[in-house]
């Protein structure tokens, strides 16, 4: 399986994902908080013994570097947490189209220590709110992207994200550790 190109990454998880093999009909919602809440330890091991320079060049051409995909998973846990707020405070809100992730010619300039602090940061806060959410506001949702989504999707939406590009970066750890900057 290779790494994921990330402008053919499905920004609405509708099924079964065929790069990864998340299947979201396995999960129920309380398990795949849990799975999440995992991920605070599961991403900062893919980044240790990889140098620096190795997190922020793009190791793979037309490919993310693992900065710019812990960036990414940072922001995507974000997003998750505003829309969860969004359907539970305010629901059945138009939020508008959906903004696809960028790709520029040239790795963007990330603090990789930081950027990895953000990101388990935000999957704390987003588990931390998920738990907090009644039963009765489960079926809360918002329009994003012309697609109602509704609790049930954020939380698998946010597993998906975390467990597929901790993929993307495991592979690419590999290369870096095996083929480090001259």
């Amino acid at each position: 399986m290779g790494v994921t190109h990330p402008a053919t990454l499905v920004v609405v998880l509708a099924g079964r994902c065929d790069r990864c093999g998340f299947e979201p009909d396995k999960w129920t919602d309380a398990a795949a908080i849990r799975e999440l809440d995992t991920m605070s330890e599961r991403w900062p091991p893919v980044v240790t013994g990889v140098a620096e320079v190795d997190l922020g060049r793009r190791l793979v051409r037309d490919t993310w570097s693992i900065a710019e995909y812990v960036d990414h998973v940072r922001e995507t846990m974000f997003v998750m947490r505003f829309l969860l707020e969004v359907a539970v405070d305010g629901p059945e809100v138009d939020l508008g189209a959906v903004a696809e992730p960028t790709f520029d010619a040239e790795p963007r300039r990330i603090d990789s220590p930081h950027a990895m602090q953000a990101l388990l940061d935000e999957v704390h806060q987003l588990c931390a709110r998920l738990d907090e959410v009644p039963a009765a506001s489960w079926d809360a949702n918002v329009v994003l992207g012309g697609r109602w989504v509704d609790v049930h999707w954020i939380v698998l939406n946010a597993l998906h994200e975390c467990s597929h590009h901790l993929g993307d970066v495991s592979r690419l750890r590999e290369i870096a550790l095996t083929e480090p900057a001259p």
